[in-house]
């Protein structure tokens, strides 16, 4: 895969946005690991590399 891959940018924004909201204290990490693990569950697809 090259690096314009949507999914890849999409991925790597949503990281980013994780940890500002937690250096923001708008979130915490727990609520963003559930709220990741919510949204894996409604996923069909089977990822092979940790988010």
């Amino acid at each position: 895969m090259n690096e314009d891959n949507p999914i890849k940018r999409w991925i790597a924004n949503r990281k980013g946005d994780v940890v500002l909201d937690i250096f923001k204290s708008k979130a915490t990490a727990v609520d963003e690991a559930q709220r990741s693990m919510e949204n894996g569950a409604r996923t069909s697809v089977n990822r092979t590399h940790p988010i």
